[in-house]
């Protein structure tokens, strides 16, 4: 049986991806997995996927959002607020010391409409990290259904990472899960509260 390190790793550059999943960060680091869940111990800590407290692995989550509103996205001047199962967890444009009031005054947003993350569960996640240019996901093409790769090829498009710059194109033999394809919230889900309920 394949030991969870070897399911996931920080991939090297000029390196040739081979599992099923490649992220691709917006500076330009990437990684691969076996599994979807395994992406989360290069993006959140290297045990989430093997631990089974939940408590903990939405902690990672909450955590991850948050520092990318706080220090990716607040750093390039993108309002941000991030959204628990409850609420607005975090938004980075307000603040509760009076030192951290006067950094905020020096910022200058250049979006109206504050970029939503939300960590609901793994799927939001990563759902919002792609929508908010974080990263790139793609997908080894031949573990892909006739159907999905049908659906995947029908909105592949090279998007512009967070510093404005074209990113390399996808790996030789996957294809970009793009963010139209992330676009609606999953009200398939069991339990799932829309955005707009949550308060």
């Amino acid at each position: 049986m394949e030991k969870l390190i070897d399911q996931r790793r920080w991939i090297a550059q000029g390196e040739t991806p081979s599992k099923r999943y490649v992220v691709e960060l917006f500076e330009g680091s990437r990684g691969e997995s076996d599994m979807a869940l395994t992406l989360f111990d290069l993006l959140c800590d290297s045990t989430y996927s093997d631990t089974e407290d939940r408590e903990s692995q939405i902690f990672e989550l909450a955590k991850k959002l948050k520092d990318v509103a706080s220090h990716d996205l607040g750093s390039m001047g993108i309002r941000a607020q991030v959204y628990s199962g409850v609420g607005l967890f975090f938004d980075n444009g307000t603040w509760q010391h009076a030192d951290e009031a006067e950094e905020a005054a020096a910022v200058k947003f250049t979006n109206k409409e504050p970029v939503i993350l939300d960590f609901w569960d793994e799927w939001t996640t990563m759902a919002s990290l792609i929508n908010c240019g974080y990263l790139k996901l793609y997908v080894k093409d031949e573990s892909l259904t006739a159907a999905e790769r049908k659906r995947l090829a029908k909105t592949l498009t090279i998007f512009e990472n967070m510093n404005g710059v074209a990113s390399a194109e996808a790996p030789a033999g996957y294809l970009q899960v793009t963010p139209e394809q992330f676009s609606n919230e999953p009200t398939w889900k069991p339990n799932y509260i829309p955005l707009a309920q949550r308060n």
